[in-house]
C-alpha cells in the first residue's frame, strides 16, 4: 500500500491554525496569523514539522499521527506559549 503525502508546511500551519481557534476564539483572525507568524511560532511549528516529517517517512508515524497528534502536540504548545 502507497504512503499518503504528507502534508505541506502551509497546509499543517493551517491545521494547526483550525486546532487553535476553539481555544483562542476571544483572538481576532489577524491577531491569530500574526501570531503565527511570529518569530517565536514559526520556529515551534517549523522544528514540529521537520520532526513529525520525518518520523513519517520513516514509518515511525502514521498520516493520522502526523495530522492529528502533530497538530494537537505544536497547537497545544502554542496555545500555552500564547
Amino acid at each position: 500500500m502507497q504512503q499518503k503525502l504528507p502534508p505541506t508546511f502551509e497546509e499543517f500551519k493551517e491545521l494547526v491554525k483550525e486546532w487553535l481557534r476553539p481555544l483562542l476564539k476571544y483572538v481576532t483572525e489577524e491577531k491569530l496569523v500574526k501570531y503565527l507568524d511570529s518569530k517565536e511560532a514559526d520556529r515551534a511549528l517549523r522544528r514540529a514539522y521537520e520532526d513529525y516529517s520525518e518520523r513519517y517517512d520513516t514509518g515511525e508515524i502514521t498520516y493520522r499521527m502526523f495530522t492529528e497528534g502533530g497538530v494537537g502536540s505544536v497547537g497545544y504548545c502554542l496555545y500555552m506559549m500564547y
